[in-house]
């Protein structure tokens, strides 16, 4: 209709120089204002710097900001902006526009947990999994601040949340298992270890976790010190034999075998690759162990 009425108008040579000048000004102010907003959008930082400097209380905006300072290792700058998108919205279950809190939470815990900020991390944790008892993640990142923090009972209860959640998944495993063979639950540790290998055969890290839990189960069963060994042998021939970690694992196996003088000259070998000096320190206390364990079966003792 408006196309109609402009033909109309223009029938007239006057009106249509009128009309032809007023169209030039309107492209004109247009192109000004394509100029203006493609600058809003000539990055992501810049568009959502845009969106706040429109709606300051934009929670999207605040969240893409805090993500984006967290790739440019900005902690203070994502932990402000998770903070302000989480303001309005502390126990909801959704922001205005539709975000999870209980993301909101597990991302404002994970900076804070990378600044050192323990408490006030482990403190959005639990908010997170209170939100939303769903969330594998947040019950895996709590389990790991509460072992971090000692509390090794209630971290085991929050990995066995997390691994009851699908999809199944060999880190939580690993996890799991690790914290269970720090509160001597070792049969669990060995069965964890276990699956989580199934899941991943070809995981070094699977394959030490195993190996470190059928070691400490090697005084009651021997197969245990037989498979514990050809485990770290693997992860050995698999890592090239440069890896110290794996070599310290080997050296353990061997001890959990009585072969003391196989786990002195391993942990040798590891000690030559370290350049760590918390680890040599370790590593050295490792061989007076072995040593002071074979001195008490009359065993051999490499030099």
């Amino acid at each position: 209709a408006l196309a109609w009425f402009a033909g109309d108008l223009i029938t007239g040579n006057r009106m249509r120089k009128v009309l032809i000048g007023a169209s030039f000004l309107v492209i004109g102010a247009l192109a000004v204002l394509a100029r203006n907003q493609t600058a809003a959008w000539r990055n992501t930082e810049s568009l959502w710097t845009h969106a706040l400097a429109v709606d300051p209380d934009n929670d999207v905006a605040h969240y893409n900001m805090a993500e984006s300072a967290l790739q440019r290792g900005h902690l203070d700058q994502a932990v402000s902006h998770y903070e302000k998108a989480l303001a309005a919205y502390p126990d909801e279950s959704e922001t205005r526009y539709h975000l999870s809190t209980a993301l909101l939470h597990n991302e404002l815990a994970n900076a804070l947990a990378r600044e050192g900020r323990l408490d006030e991390a482990l403190a959005h944790y639990r908010r997170a999994v209170a939100l939303r008892d769903d969330f594998a993640d947040a019950h895996s990142n709590l389990a790991d601040m509460l072992a971090r923090k000692g509390q090794v009972p209630e971290a085991i209860a929050q990995y066995e949340k997390a691994l009851a959640l699908p999809p199944e998944d060999a880190e939580s495993h690993l996890r799991l298992a690790s914290v269970l063979l720090r509160a001597g639950r070792v049969h669990e540790a060995v069965a964890h270890s276990r699956r989580a290998l199934q899941l991943a055969p070809r995981s070094l890290t699977a394959m030490l976790e195993l190996s470190s839990a059928l070691a400490a189960e090697a005084n009651s069963s021997p197969e245990n010190s037989a498979e514990a060994i050809a485990l770290a042998n693997e992860a050995d021939r698999l890592s090239g034999g440069s890896d110290e970690q794996v070599l310290r694992a080997l050296a353990r196996a061997y001890a959990s075998a009585g072969r003391f003088p196989d786990a002195i000259s391993t942990t040798q070998r590891a000690m030559r690759l370290s350049t760590n000096a918390a680890l040599t320190g370790r590593l050295e206390q490792d061989i007076a162990e072995y040593e002071k364990a074979a001195r008490s079966v009359r065993s051999p003792v490499a030099k």
